[in-house]
């Protein structure tokens, strides 16, 4: 399946009676016919539908309309804009806490309170001699830091747009590498290819229809 799958179903009726209509259509389901192996009709229909759709998907395929595409642009114009101005406010509240250690810990005095009383610790808080506003200093720190060093995130919820383009689920984001060929047209290779390769198998898994 694709990561992001667009909202296809609408339009997909009107290219499929197209499709098959065509003289290229009407050869490669003529061919697509010569891996009905099973001798199975229904089990033909689905990799024929597996197969209509997915060529579907890589032909309409649009990058505007990409949510993947989209979510990592306007992650990359927020940082562009807001990257330096976050650290420069993080700054600013760093040098407060080091002029008035005094007035910056009885406030993180009283946040530490009122965390313990919603249940929220941070265990360096219990077991540390170190003052809490130099505790939240270091925390401060790293968060700057943070905005210096790539966002590797988690290939899952809201992270999956820096590793998917298309069907494919990369092993690096994306938004660290340049090139990355065709993705529509790699997508619909690689669909191909595992319908292809688990029609043809010798062992049946009806069950593996459910991912695509």
């Amino acid at each position: 399946m694709w990561i992001f799958e667009p909202d296809w179903q609408s339009d997909f009726k009107k290219w499929e009676e197209s499709f098959r209509a065509s003289i290229e259509g009407s050869e490669a389901l003529k061919q697509l016919i010569d891996l009905d192996t099973h001798d199975d009709e229904s089990w033909f229909k689905r990799l024929e539908f597996h197969v209509l759709k997915n060529c579907y998907l890589a032909q309409s395929y649009s990058r505007e309309k990409d949510k993947a595409v989209q979510i990592r642009e306007e992650h990359s114009a927020v940082l562009t804009t807001e990257k330096f101005s976050q650290i420069k406010a993080i700054k600013k509240l760093r040098d407060f806490i080091k002029d008035y250690p005094e007035i910056s810990s009885a406030v993180f005095l009283n946040v530490h309170l009122s965390l313990k009383e919603k249940n929220i610790s941070l265990a360096t808080m219990n077991e540390s001699s170190m003052p809490l506003n130099k505790l939240f200093d270091e925390i401060l720190e790293e968060y700057s830091n943070g905005f210096s060093k790539p966002l590797l995130g988690l290939k899952a919820g809201n992270f999956m747009h820096r590793f998917s383009a298309g069907c494919l689920l990369y092993s690096e984001p994306l938004d660290l590498h340049s090139q990355r060929g065709d993705m529509p047209l790699n997508s619909l290779l690689y669909q191909l290819v595992d319908l292809f390769m688990q029609h043809t198998s010798i062992i049946i898994s009806r069950s593996s229809w459910v991912i695509l």
